[in-house]
């Protein structure tokens, strides 16, 4: 097998999907049931053929990482994307991880959000 990539901590490398058999992605907790390993090399052969079939895709959602992605799609659910990237920058400075967001009280999302149209047409 070619390069290999680490995932899951220290120690952990997985080859990439598509240097991977397909016995190993297709036989259900081949690295043991629910496996870590298993569900990673499952993701990562989705995310290749995603890649294949949508060579130009990319999120129109500003974003800093997974959990501010999260949210901003959370929202975008409710208005367009545009509208999104200009609420978020607020919203990510004032809470800036789950935590902060779960202790957050729901002011600022019904202050904030107020002006984001809810339904019609989105982007």
């Amino acid at each position: 097998m070619g390069a290999s990539v680490p995932i899951g901590g220290p120690g952990l490398a997985l080859p990439a999907a598509s240097e991977a058999s397909t016995d190993l992605l297709d036989a259900p907790g081949a690295h043991g049931v629910g496996s870590c390993a298993s569900t990673a090399l499952r993701a990562r052969a989705v995310d290749d053929e995603l890649t294949a079939v949508y060579p130009g895709a990319h999120c129109t959602l500003d974003h800093d990482g997974p959990f501010q992605l999260l949210v901003a799609t959370v929202l975008s659910a409710q208005t367009t994307d545009a509208r999104v990237n200009t609420v978020t920058p607020e919203l990510f400075a004032l809470c800036p991880d789950a935590g902060a967001l779960a202790a957050w009280r729901a002011g600022w999302s019904s202050a904030s959000t107020a002006s984001c149209p809810r339904g019609g047409r989105r982007s």
